[in-house]
């Protein structure tokens, strides 16, 4: 995948987001701009990672998986799951502000999550801080069991979009 490609799929994920923020200001990103955003990178799996500023840690605030998927186990642990600056690969992203993208989920990713998304045939995944300068509001993180490699280009796309997204829960 290249970075044009991915700019125009997520161009629909960023639309739908701006026709819920012209509704009403956001808190958290809404499930079907999840799903448009997973859908333009071929993943099967989205959850985005709400930062609880109170407690600091990253809650599941919107989860997502493309039906026909055995992801219960994948599911039931990434919802019960609060992750703080240290842990997790959502945890981390929150802490370094950067993109993460791996093809190997079991060796970058935390346990038991990244066994459970084996498990469901997922093998690799995106991680994408949504953030201004000042702060970080969430992460988006995409497992897929198609997900293209890493490029220099894809990752500044992606941080890019983080940089979108978060104008729309400002």
């Amino acid at each position: 995948m290249d970075e044009e490609r991915f700019s125009v799929l997520s161009k629909g994920a960023l639309d739908e987001a701006r026709l819920q923020h012209a509704r009403m200001v956001l808190r958290e990103i809404p499930s079907n701009a999840i799903q448009r955003l997973a859908a333009a990178l071929d993943c099967d799996w989205a959850t985005y990672w709400k930062v609880d500023a109170v407690a600091m840690v990253l809650r599941a605030a919107v989860v997502w998986s493309k039906p026909g998927l055995q992801t219960s186990s994948l599911q039931s642990n990434t919802v019960a799951r609060r992750l703080s600056l240290s842990e997790g690969t959502a945890g981390h992203v929150w802490r370094s502000r950067r993109t993460i993208w791996t093809t190997d989920l079991v060796r970058d990713m935390c346990l038991p999550r990244s066994l459970d998304a084996r498990a469901a045939g997922m093998h690799g995944g995106i991680w994408i801080p949504v953030q201004t300068d000042a702060e970080v509001f969430g992460v988006v993180e995409m497992l897929g069991t198609r997900t293209p490699p890493p490029s220099l280009s894809l990752l500044a796309a992606a941080d890019r979009l983080g940089l979108e997204l978060a104008t729309l829960l400002v």
